[in-house]
């Protein structure tokens, strides 16, 4: 009789954790699990900060690659990512070079290395101070309402 509760037990919580999974993956808006509780870094910035600090007095840049930011990108975002850096810089580079804004660069999603990738390097090659990181990415803002579908 106790085995029968105990392989019970088992199945439920198998189900459940199966659903959690599916539900973390699946989800457009669930956040990266290893950024949940860990500390901003000096260079990262939330979405919920970019509007306390800056609202819309931001430039963005979209660090995907051209299919998805065609697909759909942050209205106003330039496309500027390590497959195309120089012509699409050289696109942008009026933008950058007066810029008195601050300039926050996101990829995909939390886990995205793209992101921190273009930001170093236009810490490093042009006049730029304030260029930060948006944590969670793409999959964090894509639910908001500023979101430009297509080209």
């Amino acid at each position: 009789m106790w085995k029968r509760a105990v392989i019970e037990s088992v199945v439920i919580v198998v189900i459940a954790t199966a659903c959690a999974m599916a539900t973390k993956t699946f989800h457009p808006l669930a956040p990266a699990l290893y950024l949940q509780n860990e500390p901003l870094r000096d260079d990262e910035v939330t979405l919920e900060l970019v509007s306390e600090r800056w609202g819309e007095e931001v430039i963005w840049i979209d660090a995907r690659q051209q299919d998805a930011y065609e697909a759909g990108h942050i209205e106003g975002a330039f496309l500027l990512n390590k497959q195309g850096w120089t012509d699409q810089l050289w696109e942008i580079w009026t933008v950058l070079e007066s810029a008195t804004k601050p300039v926050v660069v996101y990829c995909d999603s939390g886990g995205c290395k793209a992101s921190r990738e273009v930001a170093d390097r236009l810490r490093s090659t042009t006049p730029l101070e304030d260029v930060y990181v948006l944590r969670g990415g793409w999959d964090g803002y894509s639910g908001r309402s500023s979101v430009r579908q297509g080209n």
